[in-house]
């Protein structure tokens, strides 16, 4: 067996015991939530921060849809970080006294990663008939990075992660509707060279950390990244076709 197959059987012989998250989900540090009304406005933004053994506050580890972004902007489904979310980043000014602080406001490509997270939703839950799915689309045609204004509370909160939900309802990301729509997303399907079932190609491979002599932000086990290593033309993975589920795993 390769390493690829022996390390995806070693995930479906854990994930299950382990409360490990689903292919296409990966656990992160979660520090808020986004409550909607019906109509898409906020209601609340509300702090998911508990404080550890030591008292300091730490965010909730949440298994989220993955973004796989590790330069360039790319927004995540259904949740994302504050700049992605809202519009908003902490950017350095100076006080009163000339002391460096930190305030919400907007980086040099804020409204560019905005931007981006509210194109991706818009186009994606166009047709959704889900009232949370439909609350999250209005909340990206009307919301507007000033409206961050609104809630002063919600300032030390700024750059964290943050989700969906409607009301006292569940998770955006959570819902069948949801998880339908990010099925629906994946294209390319081909024999998995790992599994041998059919499936969506992954056409890149998640980057794995602590891999020797690779970078510290981590490397893909798999990667075609020259007009040289491909084969007949095809880009990416699809010159050795692996699975999202298997590549994930």
């Amino acid at each position: 067996m390769t390493i690829l197959q022996e390390l995806a059987r070693l995930y479906d012989h854990r994930a299950e015991a382990a409360g490990w998250p689903r292919p296409g989900f990966s656990t992160e540090n979660v520090g808020a939530v986004v409550v909607l009304a019906e109509d898409g406005s906020v209601r609340e933004i509300r702090s998911l921060m508990a404080p550890d053994k030591k008292g300091k506050l730490k965010p909730r580890r949440m298994s989220v849809p993955t973004i796989g972004r590790t330069s360039g902007i790319k927004p995540g489904h259904f949740w994302d970080k504050t700049a992605y979310v809202f519009g908003v980043t902490n950017v350095e000014k100076k006080d009163a006294d000339g002391k460096k602080i930190l305030t919400p406001g907007q980086g040099k490509r804020t409204r560019k990663e905005h931007d981006a997270f509210r194109e991706l939703h818009l186009g994606l839950l166009g047709d959704s008939r889900d009232p949370a799915l439909i609350a999250l689309r209005q909340f990206c045609e009307t919301w507007q990075p000033e409206d961050f204004e609104a809630f002063p509370d919600s300032a030390s909160l700024v750059d964290q992660n943050v989700v969906f939900r409607l009301g006292g309802g569940p998770f955006i990301h959570t819902l069948p509707a949801a998880l339908e729509l990010l099925t629906a997303e994946a294209e390319g399907e081909s024999m998995c060279l790992v599994s041998g079932r059919i499936g969506p190609v992954a056409r890149l491979h998640p980057t794995i950390k602590g891999v020797l002599g690779a970078q510290s932000s981590g490397a893909a086990l798999v990667s075609f990244n020259a007009r040289a290593y491909e084969s007949h033309g095809k880009k990416d993975g699809d010159n050795a076709p692996v699975s999202e589920a298997a590549a994930f795993a």
